[in-house]
């Protein structure tokens, strides 16, 4: 009789395995439909701000809050936004994270971020 015991690891590849190669499909993670390229977040002397791409061409967002601080914190974030998400993608690519959870959350996450 042949007993096999499975290990914390072994579970979580095993399950990692089924999640990235058939609901998940990691290699459809890089077609992100919004803006290519850069953004930035953009301050203007009459205080308006918003967030657009490197050469200022596409207005990406622009801010709802009326509290400025809040408002210029929020359009930061959003404008690493596209470096975040590329290097996520490296992340998971790297397999520096080898199948752990936090693989599986971060791979989750790119795909409620890219998928419409």
């Amino acid at each position: 009789m042949v007993i096999t015991l499975w290990g914390c690891n072994d579970i979580v590849s095993v399950i990692g395995e089924f999640i990235m190669g058939t609901v998940l499909n990691i290699k459809d993670m890089g077609n992100f439909k919004g803006t290519k390229g850069k953004w930035v977040h953009m301050e203007f002397p009459e205080g308006q701000n918003s967030v657009r791409n490197l050469d200022g061409s596409r207005k990406i967002c622009v801010p709802r809050v009326h509290n400025r601080e809040e408002s210029n914190a929020n359009m930061l974030l959003i404008s690493k936004a596209p470096e975040m998400l590329e290097m996520l993608e490296w992340l998971v690519d790297s397999k520096l994270l080898y199948t752990t959870r936090a693989e599986l959350e971060i791979i989750k996450l790119i795909k409620e971020a890219t998928e419409l």
